[in-house]
């Protein structure tokens, strides 16, 4: 282990009575084998909403949500858009609804049909011309 700690990129911290994970991790409840195998109303699980909350120094925080799937956020969102610059904002906004407006009227799964040659996270963000703000945060 490269870490101070065992565990690798799964970790959880308890501070001040919250637990607090390392890394990401779901539970694809529609799998047939998880049904199988798990009782999943006995696990009490929570799903959570399409978005993110950017810790910032001085412990500020910043929300990041979908407009149409978390509309009570949406003046928090803008808030932190608008935090990055006016302008940067407007212009990250169209560049991503550029990218989404697509999937409203095309299959699930089709941008991942096309034959498309492989490329990091950090390449996609840049060759959609995103802020550097943004591309910082995420």
């Amino acid at each position: 282990e490269a870490a101070g700690r065992v565990g690798g990129r799964v970790q959880t911290d308890v501070v001040d009575g919250y637990q607090l994970d390392h890394g990401f991790q779901i539970l694809l409840d529609a799998y047939s084998e998880v049904k199988r195998q798990l009782d999943l109303p006995a696990l009490r699980l929570r799903s959570f909403a399409p978005g993110a909350v950017l810790a910032e120094g001085g412990g500020q925080l910043n929300v990041v949500t979908h407009p149409l799937k978390c509309p009570g956020k949406f003046l928090a969102t803008v808030r932190t858009a608008l935090s990055w610059g006016p302008v940067t904002a407007i212009l990250d906004v169209l560049r991503l609804l550029r990218l989404a407006l697509p999937w409203l009227v095309t299959a699930p799964y089709a941008a991942l049909e096309r034959k498309a040659a492989p490329e990091s996270t950090a390449e996609l963000l840049s060759r959609l011309g995103l802020s550097e703000g943004i591309r910082q945060k995420f």
